[in-house]
């Protein structure tokens, strides 16, 4: 069959785009080929687009400025290589077994992606229950990213069933008699991730902006039959496939290490899984005297410290809720950073500054009951003597709510 010139051109410059977002995000040699675009896409954002230097560290955001301009980079490789692609190979008639082979490679990115993102849902790791600091924070103080983050963390069953059917969505990818339903699952499913990444501003809005295209791209080679079953109502015929080869052996072997793949890959997900959930998941240890402290009384040197909001000085509420790490706030809203140490024998908090290196205030600590706790020591060159009143986790509404089956009035606060 042969191909228009249009189409072919096209197809080139498609597939070249492709081939280059997925290997360089998230795939199986993305570290090899981000070894080549850490070094040409700085200098081309500096050189060529004049803008400052580039920050390569992690920080897990994956719209930096590094990330926009690299779609760029893309583009313009995918251009120049369209065109010397087109001048050496312009006298093939088409690209039937090539674009069979780019969309193996689709499913499979898209598969990976599903899996990835589904299993992390599924085990509550990517979204978790809100933590203290977001149960006392103002709602009106929360980034549009930490509303969703705390929608979603909130319950565990929506998040499991969010990564359900992601998950769901990629394993039907797995073969080519069910690609359709598996790209449309991905394609509703990702539609859905990709506006609240956008409305939302959470910065995943490129990965999953391609994703979606990524999807709709399969859901186009079937476009005639879902148009006629789903528009039309009439009956349609069945997919013919182009076969990958007609060497038996070849698809035998390409079965097994298929499945195989599969089957590690599943059981690899869910390995990194459970092994990191008692590590960084909601079930993760506590640190020592954990939890949300009220100030009951505050005596700074000796004299006892009314709870005004215009002071400065006097504690409001600490924090515990995070290995080595405490936060102090103020009365008047302000907070505070602090490393600590607890020595659980004798019974001593150490803390200081997070830019100092060296403890050099201590607290004594003692718990004159369940949901107390007593501080007495030297504090920035001031003696405080402080009595906490530990507040408990499931004491919040959002918490202790709960899930109702009848429910005569809305609760709607």
């Amino acid at each position: 069959m042969q191909w228009p010139t249009y189409r072919k051109i096209i197809f080139r410059l498609v597939s070249i785009y492709i081939f280059l977002f997925i290997m360089s995000n998230q795939f199986i040699l993305s570290g090899l080929f981000n070894l080549l675009w850490q070094e040409l896409i700085p200098w081309f954002g500096e050189n060529v687009l004049q803008l400052p230097e580039m920050d390569l560290k992690p920080t897990g955001s994956g719209d930096k400025m590094y990330n926009w301009v690299s779609i760029l980079v893309y583009a313009i490789v995918s251009f120049l290589g369209t065109i010397i692609w087109s001048i050496l190979d312009k006298k093939r008639p088409n690209y039937e077994q090539l674009s069979t082979w780019l969309v193996v490679l689709v499913r499979y990115y898209l598969i990976w992606q599903m899996c990835l993102y589904g299993m992390a849902k599924l085990f509550y790791m990517q979204f978790q229950p809100p933590s203290l600091s977001r149960l006392i924070e103002p709602f009106g103080d929360f980034s549009p990213m930490a509303v969703l983050w705390s929608f979603m963390g909130y319950s565990k069953g929506y998040t499991f069933f969010a990564g359900l059917g992601e998950l769901i969505g990629g394993l039907l990818l797995l073969s080519r008699k069910t690609q359709t339903l598996g790209a449309m699952i991905v394609l509703g499913v990702m539609s859905n991730v990709m506006a609240m990444n956008f409305f939302y501003d959470v910065p995943v809005k490129i990965l999953s902006t391609h994703l979606v295209l990524f999807a709709l791209f399969l859901v186009a080679i079937d476009f005639r039959r879902i148009y006629q079953v789903f528009v039309l109502n009439e009956a349609t015929t069945p997919m013919k496939w182009t076969p990958y080869t007609n060497d038996k052996e070849f698809i035998q072997m390409k079965n097994y290490f298929k499945w195989g793949a599969v089957v590690l890959g599943l059981g690899g997900f869910t390995f990194f899984s459970l092994s990191n959930l008692d590590k960084f998941g909601p079930n993760a240890p506590k640190p020592p005297l954990y939890g949300l402290y009220e100030v009951h009384t505050f005596t700074l040197n000796g004299i006892v410290q009314p709870p005004l909001l215009t002071d400065t000085t006097r504690w409001r509420r600490l924090l515990i809720e995070r290995q080595k790490r405490a936060r102090v706030y103020q009365m008047d809203n302000s907070k505070k950073n602090y490393r600590v140490e607890t020595d659980t024998v004798n019974h001593w908090l150490k803390i200081r500054m997070p830019k100092n290196t060296v403890f050099v205030d201590s607290f004594k600590y003692s718990i004159p009951s369940m949901h107390q706790l007593q501080l007495n020591g030297v504090f920035q060159g001031d003696t405080l003597d402080i009595l906490l009143k530990k507040q408990p986790r499931d004491s919040f509404p959002l918490i202790k709510r709960g899930f109702h089956w009848v429910n005569e009035y809305p609760l709607n606060r």
